[in-house]
Formats: C-alpha cells, sequence, structure tokens
C-alpha cells in the first residue's frame, strides 16, 4: 500500500506543466497545494489499492485532433490526444513506478523502448551497424523490413494485456489494477472548444498515461519472443553478419520495429506467420500500404519479386524512416 513519502515522490517526479484534464487542474496545483490535499489524495489512492474503481470524475479524459500533415481531410489524418485529471496519473504512475525495476528481466534485449537502462541512442547506433552488413553475401540476400503498425496504442486489447501479465506470472491483485485502469475510461471529443459527448472505449490504452508505455511493451514482448524462438527454427535463416557475434532479427522501440532477415521464401513465410499470429492475439494491424523492405543493389531481381508476393510490401528506395528520423546510411549502402 503506497504512503505518503511515495505518493510525494510520485506527484513532484512528474511534469507540473503538462495539460489539465476535464477538472482543468495540472500538476502544478497539485505540487503547490500538497500540504492542503496529500491527506484527501492518499484516501484516493488507497481505495484504488483497495479494489475501489476510479469515479467516473478522475476517469474521465478529453480527446482532442491534432492533423497530423499541413490539410487533413480524412479522419486517418489526425491523432488524437488524451488530456487526462492528474489524479488519475498519479495512479498509473504509481502502479508504473512499481513495474519498473523489474521490465530489464522481462523485456528482450531487442525492445529498447521505455526500460530503464537502454537508450535510443543506443538502438539507432546498432540498427545502423547492422544496416551496414547489408552488403554480405547470403542465399537469398540480407533483407531490412520497416513494418508501421496502425493506431498501435488505440488497437490493443485489454483482455491480451492480462493474459501477457497473467503468463508473465504476475498477481492477480495488479492484473486487477491495471484492468481497472484500462477498461474505466470516460471520454468527451472537444471540437471547436467545446466538450461533446461522454462515452467508454472498448480497447487501447490510453495516450499520455504514464501506464500506458509499460502495458504496450509488456504487450509486444510476445512478439519479441516469438521472433527471437525463429532462430531454433531449422526453416529460418537470418541476416548475415559476423559468424562469432549475435544474431539480431528485429530492433523495435515501442511501435518502431525493424527487422532483420534473408530473403528466403520459407523464412519469408515464417516472419510473417508470426506477425499474423500476433496480429490475431493482440488486435495490432501491420499497415500493408506504410510498410515496405529495403535489399541491396546488388540483389536478384528473383529477391525483390519474391519479397512482393510473400510479405506484400513495397520496395523502398529512398532512405528509411526509423524512430522519426531519415536514415540515410541505409540509402548510401544499398546504392554501394
Amino acid at each position: 500500500m503506497p504512503n505518503l513519502k511515495e505518493l510525494k515522490e510520485v506527484v513532484f517526479s512528474m511534469n507540473p506543466n503538462s495539460a489539465a484534464g476535464p477538472d482543468r487542474m495540472n500538476g502544478y496545483f497539485f505540487q503547490k497545494c500538497w500540504h492542503i490535499i496529500k491527506q484527501d489524495l492518499l484516501g484516493v489512492i488507497h481505495a484504488f489499492f483497495y479494489g475501489q474503481i476510479i469515479p467516473k470524475y478522475f476517469s474521465h479524459s478529453c480527446i482532442v485532433l491534432l492533423p497530423n500533415v499541413k490539410n487533413p481531410n480524412k479522419l486517418s489524418e489526425f491523432r488524437p490526444i488524451s488530456l487526462s485529471n492528474f489524479t488519475s496519473k498519479i495512479i498509473s504512475k504509481l502502479v508504473s513506478s512499481r513495474l519498473s525495476p523489474i521490465l530489464p528481466n522481462l523485456v528482450s534485449v531487442n525492445q529498447f523502448g521505455f526500460v530503464k537502462g537502454r537508450s535510443i541512442s543506443e538502438n539507432i547506433m546498432l540498427a545502423q551497424e547492422i544496416i551496414h552488413q547489408i552488403k554480405k553475401p547470403n542465399i537469398g540476400s540480407n533483407v531490412i523490413i520497416k513494418l508501421d503498425m496502425a493506431k498501435a496504442y488505440d488497437r490493443v486489447s485489454w483482455s491480451y494485456i492480462c493474459l501477457v501479465l497473467r503468463r508473465m506470472g504476475f498477481d492477480e491483485v495488479l492484473i486487477d489494477m491495471v484492468w481497472r485502469i484500462m477498461a474505466n475510461n470516460k471520454y468527451s471529443i472537444i471540437v471547436n472548444g467545446k466538450r461533446h459527448g461522454f462515452f467508454q472505449s472498448t480497447r487501447g490504452l490510453k495516450q499520455a498515461d504514464p501506464l500506458s508505455p509499460t502495458l504496450f511493451i509488456l504487450g509486444a514482448e510476445v512478439l519479441s519472443r516469438s521472433l527471437n524462438r525463429l532462430h531454433n527454427n531449422p526453416e529460418y535463416h537470418g541476416f548475415f553478419m559476423e559468424p562469432r557475434g549475435p544474431q539480431v532479427n528485429y530492433l523495435s522501440f515501442a511501435d518502431d520495429i525493424i527487422l532483420f532477415t534473408s530473403g528466403r521464401q520459407k523464412t519469408l513465410k515464417l516472419i510473417m506467420q508470426t506477425m499474423k499470429s500476433y496480429e490475431q492475439s493482440s488486435g495490432q494491424l501491420v499497415r500493408i500500404d506504410k510498410s515496405h523492405f529495403m535489399v541491396h543493389s546488388c540483389a536478384f531481381t528473383t529477391t525483390r519479386d519474391r519479397m512482393k508476393r510473400v510479405t506484400v510490401f513495397k520496395q523502398k528506395e529512398g532512405p528509411i524512416r526509423y524512430l522519426g528520423g531519415d536514415n540515410n546510411t541505409v540509402k548510401e549502402i544499398t546504392n554501394r
């Protein structure tokens, strides 16, 4: 059960200037008025940890649609942002802070996002180092596949997350707390500065919630372990690198995924079967129109045709976009 000291550490570790939710009180209010509200807030936290459902007043969030392009004319061209009440963020942060120390022991080394001790820069440098090996001779050629997940956070199945936590050995008390955080969210949409509607979601992890990244990477660990198990399949042939070095078949940072493999037909089919199984169990969806593959400029035409036929992805000619930036290393190396 959280005590006052732990609660204070969590409250004061959070951004005081983050956008306020429907109650219009952000972290600045909680930190400045801590001496007044601390006992009442602790009572709310204890009620949740004792099994009570978060009241609608605290779990209510407002959704603001931000455009992804200059002149959006489709819903898919908007990015939803949740403005949540700070009290619900505190509850999520408390649960997240308790899970954080054990994540390095649960999450595969291929996943770099939101795990203490792993950095985005390390991920990028490792990706570049592997990309340099694309020109090495390999039966079927070395191939890079960049996956684009459709609305990754919004599509996650709640029952899937609970099943993953249960399989990882978490206590039912924690799983129940996670369920009450995920499944008790009410939303309104802000349009032209006015609040409209009041509805409940049926899947997905709330944007900007402190617990969402942790739950997402734990859910993605199923894909991670499935891809790593392919090395034990005699029909699978991976991306050829230094024989004595570690075999890395993919890297990810949250929903940003890049695969390294060979272009053999059986290998590609195994990867696509693994992805399909993950989609069906988790609710995730790979965007065929946004995902692509790259091969070395010397790769045979048969390899390119096989990639298009088996994966249904398009070939990428320019620099690959990974972790928010264009990796020109790929363009330079593949054209040598």
